[in-house]
């Protein structure tokens, strides 16, 4: 491989600086002169204050040289192979994963997947590969020539987002079917159904109407941005990411829609109805029917992964939480700010309570609220006391199956193992009035999924050496034992 006449890397980029800085993400009225100018002003005073990074001259030259060498080619794609000739020729002495790696995540001038095969033996010098490919899937199904046995198919995509595997074929350009489907489903575009050849792409589904849920508020939280709006591509990238994860699974009877969608989320064995929704400047996250604060932890759980994952990948900044706010708020010039509208929570052991952004005065989360972040609270709490080892707190359901297994033997003594736990005689008997419970054993393992949950009121938090005191005073004198030594 050898480089043009036009080109001599010796000489070029003799002192080169990269500026970076975190992305600006501000929302303004288009139709404000004032808010304009005051953009402007705040990308000024950001500029002023980056901090220069050094890149070395022969990055920047083979940076330079693959997109000429792609675009002189007609290519969107070169080989690794063909690469690190180049980056031999540029003068390039570092490993070329770490080249590469630098130009994709830092410059994100190219993109080079290393653990993803099929794509990691060549580098994407053109980013509208991605955005032709959707388009190309997009409109092979809106065309208004389909008909017969294939208009099936296209409404199943315009209402349901869903295609089959084989429309690809139409589609490959330069990636051919595998490596398209690797990228479109490690950039969160698609994910396949279990089961079928079918795909799922959320982003083609039609928007809902939606309205606030404000007929139960202790069943829904927010997601909150600090820029004042949601990210645009992340509702779609989360959901994508939600399916594959296998962390909850769509509810295949209800519609969908692209800023609507309807899930189900497994907790002990049971199936909860969760509806993620997209507004402009929030999602909401709410349960249908009844929840136990269990199920409350678990889908705070798992959006809060899934959105911590998403957000880092999409190099966008992580979310904050909370609620409807439940006061009247006003603006600087004493109007009132409109209803709905979000404030932020703060859940660790100094602050467990909410502010809104328009209000000054905080107020405290009520028990409702801190359910869905009660893993955040157990584990702060843990720190702050020093404790040390997951058999000082076991936490939500991931400690249930085994503390269930151990002790198992004592199901016949719930109720008194409860009440040595901080349980009162009218929560027992709400977990026998719930759905589902058949004997003492479904009795007893609820009983211990809400006190690992720290459900119970007014008591200590849940620890190895509270439940064989518990189990002591029934009677389980053995089963203590046995619990302690393991």
């Amino acid at each position: 491989m050898k480089l043009y006449g036009w080109l001599h890397p010796s000489k070029a980029f003799e002192s080169i600086q990269v500026q970076s800085m975190e992305d600006l993400i501000t929302g303004i009225d288009n139709f404000s002169q004032h808010d304009i100018v005051l953009v402007k002003k705040k990308i000024e005073e950001l500029i002023l204050q980056i901090e220069s990074q050094d890149v070395p001259a022969p990055w920047l030259v083979f940076d330079f040289v693959l997109h000429k060498l792609a675009e002189m080619k007609k290519l969107c794609k070169l080989g690794k192979s063909d690469c690190k000739d180049i980056a031999h020729v540029c003068g390039i002495t570092e490993d070329i994963n770490g080249v590469l790696h630098y130009l994709h995540y830092e410059a994100g001038t190219l993109l080079y997947y290393s653990d993803i095969p099929g794509l990691n033996e060549y580098v994407i010098t053109d980013f509208q590969l991605i955005f032709d490919s959707i388009s190309k899937i997009i409109i092979q199904y809106f065309e208004n020539s389909i008909s017969g046995p294939h208009l099936k198919h296209k409404k199943l995509f315009t209402q349901k987002g869903q295609f089959d595997a084989s429309v690809l074929r139409g589609v490959e350009g330069c990636l051919n079917v595998q490596e398209l489907i690797s990228l479109l489903h490690h950039r969160h575009i698609i994910s396949k159904m279990e089961g079928t050849n079918m795909y799922f792409m959320p982003s083609v589904l039609p928007k809902d109407r939606l309205s606030c849920n404000l007929s139960d508020k202790s069943l829904c939280y927010l997601v909150l941005f600090d820029h004042g709006y949601c990210p645009v591509g992340l509702f779609c990238a989360a959901t994508i990411k939600l399916i594959v994860s296998h962390k909850w699974e769509l509810n295949k009877g209800a519609s969908q829609f692209r800023n609507k969608i309807d899930f189900f989320c497994t907790c002990s064995g049971k199936l909860y109805n969760v509806i993620f929704s997209e507004f402009s400047a929030h999602y909401e996250v709410c349960l249908t029917g009844d929840a136990l604060p269990e199920v409350k932890c678990k889908v705070y759980r798992d959006m809060n992964d899934v959105l911590s994952t998403v957000c880092k990948d999409m190099k966008y900044p992580s979310p904050t939480y909370g609620f409807y706010c439940p006061k009247k708020c006003m603006y600087e010039n004493g109007s009132y700010v409109q209803d709905p509208h979000p404030a932020t929570c703060a859940f660790n052991d100094e602050s467990q309570e909410m502010k809104c952004y328009y209000s000054g005065t905080p107020s405290d989360l009520s028990k409702e609220d801190k359910q869905w972040f009660m893993q955040e609270l157990i584990v702060s709490h843990k720190r702050k006391q020093g404790c040390k080892g997951v058999n000082t707190i076991p936490l939500c359901d991931d400690s249930h199956t085994e503390v269930f297994k151990m002790t198992k033997k004592a199901c016949s003594k719930w109720k008194g193992i409860g009440r040595e736990l901080g349980f009162t005689d009218e929560e027992l008997f709400a977990i026998v009035r719930e759905p589902g419970q058949t004997g003492e054993e479904d009795y007893y393992s609820a009983m211990l999924m809400r006190w690992l949950n720290w459900a119970p009121p007014n008591h200590s938090l849940p620890s190895v050496q509270q439940l064989t005191s518990a189990l002591r005073e029934v009677g389980f004198e053995r089963l203590a034992f046995d619990l302690d030594e393991k």
